[in-house]
């Protein structure tokens, strides 16, 4: 699975930064099993900033005619 780095700037909510990548929640967690999180008691996870993060990548296919 191709993936790029980026660096967190400011706490961000786990399902958000899934969604900006076309991935999954439990994807970005896989690939970054030393993330560190934050999450309270009825609001979703969040990702604590600084961190430098791995997020999937999507290949383009080129379709040619």
């Amino acid at each position: 699975m191709k993936y790029k780095i980026i660096k967190i700037e400011a706490q961000q909510k786990l399902n958000e930064l899934a969604e900006m990548y076309h991935t999954t929640p439990e994807i970005i967690k896989q690939m970054n099993p030393e993330m560190k999180t934050d999450k309270f008691l009825w609001e979703s996870e969040n990702v604590l900033y600084g961190q430098q993060v791995k997020v999937p990548i999507e290949d383009k296919i080129i379709e040619t005619k």
